[in-house]
This record gives C-alpha cells, sequence and structure tokens, in this order.
C-alpha cells in the first residue's frame, strides 16, 4: 500500500500486479507508511468509489490529495475507473 499511495511507478506495471485485479474485491484496506516512522490507514470501497483516509496526527489536505491522485492512477492502470 505504501507503494501505491506514494505514487511508485512501479506498481502501475504489470509486473506488481494483474491488470483486472481490482474487479475480484468490493473493498480494499491498508496501511501506509510515511517518512519510514508514520502509519496512516486507507480504505477504498470500490464499489461506492468512496475513499478514506486516516492520520492519527490529522489529515492535511495536501496529503489527502495526494493519495487521491496516487490511488486514482494506480486504479486506472489496474483497468478501474476511479
Amino acid at each position: 500500500m505504501t507503494k501505491i499511495l506514494s505514487g511508485s511507478q512501479r506498481v502501475k506495471s504489470h509486473y506488481f500486479c494483474k491488470k483486472n485485479i481490482l474487479k475480484s474485491y468490493g473493498k480494499i484496506i491498508g496501511a501506509h507508511l510515511e517518512n519510514g516512522n508514520h502509519w496512516t490507514l486507507f480504505f477504498c470501497d470500490l464499489k461506492k468509489h468512496a475513499i478514506t483516509y486516516m492520520d492519527p496526527f490529522g489529515e492535511v489536505e495536501e496529503k489527502k490529495n495526494d493519495i487521491l491522485k496516487n490511488w486514482s492512477s494506480f486504479a486506472k492502470a489496474k483497468g478501474c475507473t476511479f
């Protein structure tokens, strides 16, 4: 999840996981390690197209926008419009 939400280019490739992997799931949850020392939580309801991002230190709008952009880019590369 950290690679996906950080925007790693590698996660968009077929090497990372197959293209239609998201069609098998309704919901996805994962921990995201930020800066090597801080954990946040990501939850996505694929059917409702809803994302929840939780940071115990408080969510920053810029960070939430980056998470949404990176997740949307990953989902699109895997055949899921978001």
